[in-house]
This record gives structure tokens, C-alpha cells and sequence, in this order.
């Protein structure tokens, strides 16, 4: 009776040191901050988030609150305190005029997205209130390759979404594509008016207005796939 006794009393001891051992632990770990490697940053598109991954090439994406980096709230603001009145329908920043040869008077400096899939952003100065604005122009955002040069596209298409009533070649916006970078002007491309898409990493066409992101070598057909 003694033995089992004192087996008992040596059973109930370990206990109570391991209970004692995992109440140390678990207050240990609760007070030491948690830590992670931070995220990796890409270098074309692609959203971040807080203490995300940033995508790689992707998709084109730039800075601000929206496409082209614009002010969501206050469109074609370029400082997004307040309202570009210039915006409203008839005004310079309006979506029908938004350049020099357009020659409505502006009030401010307009900031609008431009560009393929809109990612660019056109800024026109607006030097002096009530008169034309002195110079626009469409960046492209950050990251995008430089000194690319293509031809027409093959298989040629157009670039805008829905091509014209009675057209007969598709839309090559989001078709599928392998040779990055590959860049190629499409069907309703004019000297002008140049319309292009250039094949990013995320082996998708991404198309618009080219304004010289990259140029025309004059070559007949310029291919997208392998």
C-alpha cells in the first residue's frame, strides 16, 4: 500500500511540472511578436497588398487610386483635392477632347488615363486659365519596356474591344499570346492615330492607343505567337 502510495505521489508531481512546463510555453509564445518575410515585388502590374506579393508582368498597373493613376473620386484631377471642372461635358478635360488641337480653354491641369488598357496617364497643361492648354502628353507606367519596335500584327485584328460594325477580323485584346514583348500595330492603326498591343508575361495581348511606347520598324507582319 505504501509503494502504490508513493507511485501515485510521483505520477501527480510529473504532472504538475508539465502542466507548469506548457503554461510557461504558451505565455512565451503569446508575448513574442509574430514576424514573416515581406512580400516580393514584380516588375510589371499586378495589385500589392498589405504585406502581400506584388504580381510580375502580368498586367499593366500603375500608381494612384485607379487606372493610369488617377483619383477615383474627383476625375481628371491631377492633384485629386477637388473636382476638375474642366471634366464636365464641353470641357477641355472632358473624354472628347483632352489635347492641344482640341482648343477648348481650360481652368486647370488635367490627369487622365491613357494609353494600353488605360494604364498610362496623360497629363495636359493648363498654364494659364482661359486659354487652350499648352501640351499634352501620355507616360506609361512605371516598369513598362522601353525601345520596342514592331510591325503589323500577324494575325492582324484590332485593338479596341469590339471592332467596327461589319469588320471581319477579331478583337486582339486578351488573345492569347507567347513571345513577351512582342509589339505590333493592329488593323485601325493610322500615322496619326496609332493602335497597337503589346504580349506581356501573362501571355495575353494588352492593346489601345500606342502614343509611341513603342515604334513602327515598317515590317509586314510582326508575330505575337510561336
Amino acid at each position: 500500500m505504501t509503494n502504490q502510495l508513493k507511485t501515485l505521489s510521483r505520477s501527480f508531481g510529473i504532472a504538475a511540472l508539465l502542466a507548469q512546463s506548457l503554461v510557461f510555453l504558451a505565455c512565451s509564445s503569446a508575448g513574442a511578436p509574430m514576424t514573416g518575410a515581406g512580400g516580393t515585388t514584380g516588375s510589371l502590374g499586378g495589385g500589392t497588398g498589405s504585406g502581400g506579393t506584388t504580381g510580375g508582368q502580368g498586367g499593366m498597373t500603375s500608381s494612384g487610386g485607379g487606372a493610369g493613376g488617377q483619383c477615383l473620386t474627383h476625375p481628371g484631377s491631377c492633384t485629386c483635392a477637388s473636382d476638375n471642372q474642366d471634366s464636365n461635358p464641353g470641357g477641355a478635360c472632358a473624354s472628347d477632347c483632352q489635347s492641344v488641337s482640341c482648343g477648348r480653354v481650360c481652368t486647370q491641369d488635367c490627369c487622365v488615363p491613357c494609353g494600353l488598357d488605360s494604364a498610362g496617364t496623360k497629363t495636359c497643361l493648363c498654364p494659364i486659365a482661359g486659354q487652350p492648354y499648352s501640351n499634352c502628353s501620355c507616360l506609361p507606367p512605371t516598369g513598362f519596356p522601353t525601345g520596342l519596335t514592331g510591325g503589323l500584327c500577324s494575325p492582324q485584328g484590332y485593338a479596341a474591344t469590339t471592332p467596327p460594325s461589319g469588320a471581319t477580323l477579331p478583337s486582339l485584346k486578351g488573345v492569347p499570346c507567347n513571345i513577351l514583348n512582342a509589339v505590333c500595330f493592329t488593323q485601325e492603326s493610322t500615322t496619326a492615330s496609332e493602335r497597337g498591343c503589346i504580349c506581356m508575361a501573362d501571355n495575353t495581348m494588352h492593346c489601345g492607343s500606342v502614343n509611341h511606347w513603342f515604334m513602327n520598324d515598317g515590317s509586314a507582319a510582326t508575330i505575337y505567337n510561336h
